[in-house]
């Protein structure tokens, strides 16, 4: 079996590589405009990729060149801080959230007029809460939904929101969740979401999972259920990096990030098999069964990254796709090194969990703070390209004794003749690759992960008839 030709891409710059496409870029950079930490998010439409962090928001194009940066997106409003951003496919537009600070119950939710990023409509809505630290948000068919990380959920209208005038809320407090929980859209629509929690402690064996159902005006639901695991431990509160004997602060680095496809959920953590030992990134795939309407959520598989010798995996973030792969971004430290910004990915063929080896998109070039005690991310983010097959991702590393922020699109390793992308090429790859050869549109609708590239068996450049015979060779 052949590989499809892939690059490299870094400071837009091309490098050949033999494993999978990489394309980075400088996102944004503390001295332009930004607070401390970062905290950044990214989402991406089909014409753009955007970056939001503490204190701006960097729209680019999918080659990675700056097409507008915002200091002070939510002016007026207040400074924005721990912001994060969503591309809507029902409505082909981004939402971003983040809490004012000042004053600290309100927060500040933004949404695009188009899928360009160009124009935007902010909003301030008050909560019930005092300090709304942190806020998650997931944007459903008729709400938009934005929880802290002390369980208080606020539900605002979309249609509101959409028509720029007088915006209905409500805020709800989630007793059930009180651990800076995750949450993400439900396929049940509505007003309808998941959470995923870990729990702190030692030789913790379960994660919880929720579902809310929270309608304006109705009454609210909340549905939880502990998913069983393998057992994991809180993470360090420091962990080393650098050469000037800094650490970097795990504090609000070990919650869960959370993305859903269809009825599967894919989730990273940092944790530690040992309490406080050497930390990891603890990456889970669960399929919900239908849950909670019928039947139960499982476990299909999880695995932990290690980033080798003396070396700490932390502030992950995993994004999957319709084939059963995905990918993870995350941070790689230890001492006497800088640290840096990874990734790994897997196919559906892999063995179960089990990730491709580890690539180091992006390694600062010093220290970050000093010899003390520095603030990080609090977290990394990673999304997927709708209909493309591209994931992207955005880290934190340093230069110069201040942060940067990294962000790659990652397209995985696929074979020739594969078309279905599942990872291995065989007779199930006949049906698909005639509908690429002859159906394109068709063939990107029914495999929107995939690539019809990997129909150009002979690789001249095109799909043609004259793919037909080498395609057979592949799968006799």
């Amino acid at each position: 079996m052949r590989c499809l030709a892939c690059i490299l891409l870094v400071s837009n710059v091309f490098v050949s590589t033999t494993r999978a496409q990489y394309m980075g870029f400088v996102a944004a950079a503390s001295e332009d405009c930004g607070g401390y930490p970062p905290d950044m998010s990214i989402a991406t439409s089909a014409q753009v990729s955007v970056v939001a962090w503490n204190g701006g928001v960097g729209v680019f194009d999918l080659a990675g060149q700056e097409i507008s940066q915002t200091c002070n997106f939510f002016s007026g409003l207040g400074p924005g801080y721990d912001p994060y951003v969503v591309f809507d496919e029902f409505t082909e537009r981004f939402f971003l959230s983040a809490f004012a600070k000042a004053p600290l119950d309100k927060v500040l939710i933004a949404v695009s007029s188009d899928d360009t990023g160009a124009i935007w409509h902010r909003v301030e809505v008050t909560t019930t809460e005092t300090f709304f630290d942190r806020p998650r948000l997931a944007v459903c068919s008729e709400a938009v939904l934005v929880m802290d990380s002390d369980g208080v959920l606020l539900v605002v209208d979309k249609a509101s929101l959409l028509a720029g005038g007088d915006i209905v809320a409500e805020s709800h407090q989630l007793s059930q969740f009180t651990y800076s929980a995750a949450i993400v859209d439900s396929p049940l629509g509505g007003a309808t979401a998941y959470m995923l929690e870990h729990v702190p402690g030692n030789n913790r064996t379960w994660i919880k999972l929720g579902h809310v159902a929270a309608p304006i005006g109705g009454a609210l639901q909340v549905d939880t259920i502990d998913v069983s695991v393998p057992s994991y431990s809180g993470c360090p509160a420091y962990v080393p990096h650098g050469s000037d004997g800094g650490a970097l602060d795990l504090t609000d680095g070990g919650p869960i990030e959370v993305t859903r496809i269809g009825d599967v959920l894919w989730a990273t953590d940092t944790i530690a098999l040992q309490y406080g030992g050497k930390a990891l990134v603890r990456w889970y795939q669960i399929k919900l069964n239908g849950w909670p309407e019928a039947g139960t959520p499982e476990l299909v598989q999880s695995g932990d990254i290690d980033a080798g010798t003396d070396y700490h995996a932390c502030f992950g973030a995993i994004v999957g796709d319709d084939n059963g792969g995905a990918c993870v971004v995350f941070n790689r430290s230890k001492a006497g090194e800088p640290v840096a910004v990874c990734s790994s990915y897997r196919l559906l063929a892999d063995s179960h969990g089990t990730l491709r080896p580890i690539v180091v998109q992006k390694l600062g070039t010093d220290s970050y703070g000093g010899s003390g005690v520095s603030r990080w991310g609090d977290y990394s983010s990673a999304t997927k390209q709708a209909g493309t097959g591209r994931y992207w991702g955005v880290g934190e590393y340093s230069d110069s004794d201040t942060w940067r922020l990294w962000a790659v699109g990652i397209v995985p390793e696929y074979l020739l003749g594969d078309l279905n992308c599942d990872g291995i090429v065989n007779g199930f790859d006949i049906d698909p690759f005639l509908e690429a050869l002859y159906d394109p549109a068709q063939y990107a609708a029914d495999y929107p992960d995939c690539y019809r590239a990997n129909a150009d068996i002979d690789e001249d450049g095109t799909v043609s008839s004259f793919d037909i015979d080498d395609f057979l060779e592949l799968i006799s």
